[in-house]
């Protein structure tokens, strides 16, 4: 999206260091992990990458335990410098500070969360930003094997409605997809499979 349409992003990634992320982004640009990239253009092969990615990209890494508005509030003041186009959430299961200053604080957990999908989904509408939020599969869904066929003892592509309160999101998201790998598998192991599961608004 950056490449093609110039979006600029915010990432929110807890369960990776930043410069995990940061090597990710580096070899989807190269083509080529950066051991690869060192011995082809050197440092100042890095160096142009990490420039671009500094450009167009904004990291938030934080040790203090966020919550949604945390986020959304670091999000706008971004915002208030620069244009950003999109922010990435992943995974939501990672944002476990429960915060209730603009949400009733009677509602239980599956109320809170239902809540808090739909303060993501206006925040995103009257910033016109695109918002992922990323999310893991319940234990079931990760659980489940392909039990015939040429996939037989893989993990097998995840529902809708296995992921952590799944209901909730299916209902509010404009789009939902479900991305799937066989990484176990040599011929399948680089392959990315997209399940489209919702689009809200189809015109034909």
């Amino acid at each position: 999206a950056n490449i093609l349409h110039g979006w600029r992003t915010v990432l929110f990634c807890p369960e990776n260091e930043m410069w995990e992320v940061k090597m990710e982004m580096l070899t989807q640009l190269y083509g080529a992990k950066p051991d690869e990239v060192w011995r082809k253009y050197g440092k100042k092969g890095i160096d142009k990458c990490l420039d671009w990615l500094n450009d167009n990209f904004k990291f938030i890494e934080l040790d203090d335990d966020l919550s949604y508005k945390d986020l959304l509030d670091i999000a706008d003041k971004i915002m208030s410098k620069e244009k950003i186009d999109c922010f990435i959430i992943d995974p939501y299961n990672s944002i476990m500070k429960m915060d209730y200053s603009e949400i009733d604080r009677k509602l239980n957990s599956h109320e809170y969360h239902y809540a808090v999908a739909d303060k993501f989904k206006k925040w995103s509408k009257s910033r016109k930003v695109t918002l992922f939020v990323n999310m893991h599969p319940a234990k079931d869904g990760m659980r489940k094997v392909h039990q015939s066929g040429d996939y037989k003892g893989l993990s097998a592509p995840i529902k809708a409605s296995e992921l952590e309160g799944a209901g909730k999101w299916w209902a509010k998201v404009d789009d939902m997809l479900l991305p799937h790998r066989y990484t176990k598998s040599p011929e399948m192991s680089n392959v990315t499979m997209i399940h489209v599961d919702k689009i809200k608004k189809v015109w034909s």
